[in-house]
């Protein structure tokens, strides 16, 4: 289970790289500088965010796949991904099939992970996530 939780983290961390090169791109872009700064702005966020989760889910697996604090993670990352893949189809002019197989693709290995992982039908009472109150 460790292996797939590094393998959502690699891709996340491909997200990142190309993510960086987008805000190079953004910023060569000739736009009026309000839109400009704002596509900075939400690619720099979104890289930064897209980062945490590769890092968290490529380097911390084990602890991913034992906390409640990992099971947000996985639900983030399905959210974030989703979302982008359902804003591919209803926000762009024009839809581009790649960054929505990949983004749905990814996300649904988020969901899958978390499912699987939290699903108490799979899990042995040693198994069980550690409750906080």
């Amino acid at each position: 289970m460790n292996a797939l939780i590094r393998t959502a983290g690699a891709i996340c961390l491909i997200f990142t790289a190309f993510h960086i090169w987008l805000g190079i791109a953004i910023a060569r872009m000739p736009l009026p500088a309000s839109p400009l700064a704002l596509m900075k702005m939400l690619n720099t966020g979104g890289t930064i965010f897209i980062l945490f989760l590769g890092v968290t889910l490529t380097f911390m697996a084990s602890e991913v796949r034992k906390s409640r604090l990992g099971s947000m993670i996985l639900l983030l990352g399905a959210a974030t991904f989703i979302v982008r893949a359902v804003e591919e189809i209803v926000v762009s002019p024009h839809t581009n099939i790649v960054i929505l197989a990949v983004c749905a693709l990814t996300g649904l290995l988020h969901a899958g992970l978390f499912m699987v992982l939290r699903c108490p039908c799979h899990m042995k009472d040693a198994e069980l996530p550690e409750q906080s109150m």
